[in-house]
C-alpha cells in the first residue's frame, strides 16, 4: 500500500497529462523488468 500511495503523490506533482505520465511509467517498468527478474532468479533464497 505504500508503493502505491507514494506513487500517487508523485503522479499528483508532475504536470503532464496523465495518459503521458502513464506511458512513461510503462516504459519505464519494461526497461526495467527485465534486469528485475534476472536478480530474482539469481537469488539464493
Amino acid at each position: 500500500l505504500t508503493t502505491i500511495s507514494n506513487a500517487r503523490a508523485i503522479e499528483g506533482t508532475i504536470l503532464i497529462p496523465e495518459a503521458a505520465y502513464q506511458d512513461l511509467t510503462r516504459d519505464q517498468i519494461r526497461r526495467l523488468e527485465g534486469p528485475a527478474l534476472q536478480l530474482c532468479g539469481s537469488s539464493k533464497y
